[in-house]
């Protein structure tokens, strides 16, 4: 129902703005990403079905042959 289409909609607005604001108090993130060494994926998982939901993404996200993720 509208309820939960509300919830989905902030919670997107959430996960997005906080990819964001990572560029925007991490200096060492915004560089890293400026020079395509790093990208930052907004993402939720489906409760249906663990799934993971790409809502948005900042930077360089092309093939690597390094780790799908880091761990600083």
């Amino acid at each position: 129902g509208s309820d939960g289409q509300s919830v989905d909609d902030v919670t997107t607005a959430h996960v997005v703005d906080t990819g964001l604001a990572l560029l925007e108090r991490s200096p060492s993130i915004a560089h890293r990403v400026d020079a395509g060494t790093c990208g930052i994926v907004c993402a939720t998982t489906d409760p249906a079905n663990g799934r993971l939901r790409v809502l948005s993404t900042v930077g360089s996200l092309g093939e690597s042959s390094g780790a799908l993720l880091e761990c600083v």
